[in-house]
C-alpha cells in the first residue's frame, strides 16, 4: 500500500470516532487525493448521507482505511480535509466509503446538526420536509414530502424550487413562487413563517397544505438556507 505523500494534509489520529447521526442528503462533492496505485485523483461525486462529522461517498477510485482525502462541495469554494474510515461496500460503478472529518462540518453541508429544530423536524416526523440553499436549490427531501406529493428524492434533490413543478398557488390561483415565496422572505430576514396554500401532487391533483418555513444558519449564524414544514390541510378546509 502507498504511504501518503508529505504533501497531503494529515489528520490527527483520534483516540475514538465520532458519531453522530446520518441524514440522507446528495450534495455534489469534488474528491482528491492518492489512489492505492499511488496516484493522485481527482473525481466528482455526491454524497449519500452525511452527518456533523463526515459523510458517505461513491467513488470510482480504490481507497484504504485511515487515508487523507480533500473534499469541496462543487459550486462553493467550502472546502475540509477528511479521513478514510472504511470501504463500506462495492456500488456497481465504484466503491462506497465512510468518510470522517476532523471539524464539525455543518459549514461544508450547509446544516447545523446541533440544532434542536433540525432534530424534532427530522426525527420521526410524518410531515413533508425539504431543506432548499441559498439559490433555492433542494438539498433535502424526506419520505413524509413524498407521500404529500409523490415525487422522490431522487427526482426532486438538486432541482430548483423557483422551477414551481410543485405548482404553490394560494386560494385565489396566484402562484407563490412567484410573488409569496415564504422560503425567500425567510431567507432575507430570518424571521419564521406559517402559510396555507396548495400544491400540485405528480398525478395532477391539488392539495391544500399548511405550511411552516424556518431559516437554517451555520456556526456563525449566517442564514445558509431555509427549511419547509407542511401537512396536508384538507381536514381544515373540510372543517
Amino acid at each position: 500500500m502507498p504511504s501518503n505523500s508529505s504533501m497531503e494534509p494529515q489528520l490527527p489520529a483520534p483516540s475514538e470516532r465520532r458519531r453522530s447521526d446520518r441524514v440522507s442528503i446528495s450534495f455534489p462533492i469534488m474528491v482528491a487525493g492518492i489512489d492505492l496505485n499511488g496516484k493522485r485523483f481527482s473525481e466528482e461525486t455526491k454524497t449519500t448521507t452525511v452527518s456533523r462529522y463526515g459523510c458517505c461517498l461513491a467513488l470510482r477510485c480504490s481507497l484504504q482505511a485511515d487515508q487523507t482525502i480533500r473534499l469541496r462541495r462543487i459550486d462553493t469554494q467550502v472546502t475540509a480535509v477528511g479521513r478514510v474510515v472504511a470501504p463500506m461496500g462495492s456500488l456497481p460503478d465504484g466503491r462506497l466509503y465512510g468518510v470522517e472529518i476532523c471539524n464539525p462540518c455543518e459549514g461544508l453541508w450547509g446544516i447545523r446538526f446541533s440544532s434542536s429544530i433540525y432534530e424534532k423536524l427530522l426525527d420521526h416526523t410524518h410531515d413533508g420536509v425539504y431543506f432548499v440553499n441559498r439559490d433555492r436549490k433542494i438539498t433535502y427531501w424526506n419520505d413524509g414530502a413524498q407521500g404529500l406529493t409523490g415525487y422522490s428524492a431522487r427526482e426532486v434533490v438538486g432541482r430548483s424550487c423557483f422551477e414551481n413543478f410543485l405548482g404553490h398557488v394560494d386560494e385565489s390561483g396566484r402562484s407563490m413562487c412567484v410573488t409569496g415565496c415564504p422560503l425567500s422572505h425567510v431567507m432575507r430576514d430570518g424571521q419564521p413563517r406559517t402559510a396555507e396554500f396548495y400544491l400540485r401532487h405528480s398525478d395532477g391533483r391539488r392539495v391544500p397544505i399548511s405550511v411552516r418555513v424556518l431559516p437554517i444558519r451555520n456556526r456563525e449564524g449566517k442564514i445558509v438556507g431555509a427549511v419547509e414544514v407542511f401537512g396536508d390541510a384538507t381536514a381544515k378546509i373540510k372543517g
